[in-house]
């Protein structure tokens, strides 16, 4: 067992997945109905991404068109059959203008919560801890080569999902800034 190994099962991941205060409800209903259709429409992608980056919405809004139904899919999200498939879902994802990897891995996240992780600074500021040899997720290419791998191996041995330990490290950093606080 690595030095790494060893932090990351003293880290109660139970505990800091129930700090996480839980996902809206309309955007766990846009996740599911994105998931049972195998591709995702505007509303769902708009609604999903105004959740992770409230600012990146009005960039997928306008290169969506106000001419475009809500209910028009907008990208295909068939889960992916082998680990090659994970880059190429995340890049179709992304050839929506304003989607960045943070939004686009958020939508597979919530869609494939078994399968993905969010990839945002809280996250991998906790990995990074965890981990200390471990590399940004900012690219596409990070984001399925680095941390997603990393996430999944963490999920695996302590039998909880990729989006499980997601919100847990996210949680553990909000809950650090908190202390830091309290303590002025």
């Amino acid at each position: 067992m690595t030095a790494e190994d060893a932090t990351a099962q003293r880290f109660d991941w139970s505990h800091w997945i129930e700090e996480y205060a839980s996902d809206p409800p309309s955007v766990l209903a846009a996740a599911e109905a994105a998931r049972k259709r195998g591709a995702i429409t505007k509303e769902e992608l708009l609604r999903i991404a105004y959740w992770k980056s409230p600012r990146a919405v009005r960039k997928m809004a306008d290169a969506l068109g106000a001419e475009r139904s809500p209910d028009e899919k907008v990208c295909e999200l068939v889960a992916p059959d082998s680990e090659g498939e994970n880059e190429a879902l995340l890049n179709n994802l992304m050839q929506v203008r304003g989607v960045a990897t943070s939004v686009a891995s958020a939508v597979l996240a919530l869609v494939y919560p078994e399968r993905f992780a969010v990839t945002d600074w809280r996250a991998r500021d906790e990995l990074n801890k965890l981990c200390p040899e471990y590399a940004s997720a900012d690219t596409p290419e990070n984001y399925v080569e680095q941390y997603l791998p990393r996430i999944r191996a963490i999920a695996a041995s302590h039998g909880i999902t990729p989006r499980e330990v997601d919100k847990a490290l996210w949680a553990r950093s909000r809950g650090r800034d908190v202390e830091k606080l309290l303590r002025g």
